[in-house]
């Protein structure tokens, strides 16, 4: 039961990370406020941190390995989105 909690506590923050990095990338582009340049550049290496969590917490269970693999590949898009758009 407390594994599955943090699989689901780690989801969750990999979830609020990608979209803090997101709003702040989108606030940045539409005001050029640092703030929210600071607020996407704060959110971008949780992201990755969320990523190598779930796997080490999912490293047992080789089903969820094809799952994780989607979700990184789409939280390293999108993050990889934003990036291009700051440049």
């Amino acid at each position: 039961m407390v594994h599955t909690v943090n699989v689901q506590e780690k989801l969750s923050n990999l979830l609020l990370n990608v979209r803090r990095a997101e709003s702040g990338q989108r606030g940045y582009l539409l005001t050029g406020r640092q703030q929210y340049l600071s607020d996407y550049r704060d959110a971008a290496p949780a992201v990755e941190t969320n990523l190598a969590e779930l796997r080490t917490l999912t490293s047992d269970n080789p089903e969820r390995g094809p799952v994780l693999d989607q979700m990184d590949e789409l939280a390293r898009a999108k993050m990889t989105s934003s990036q291009r758009r700051l440049n």
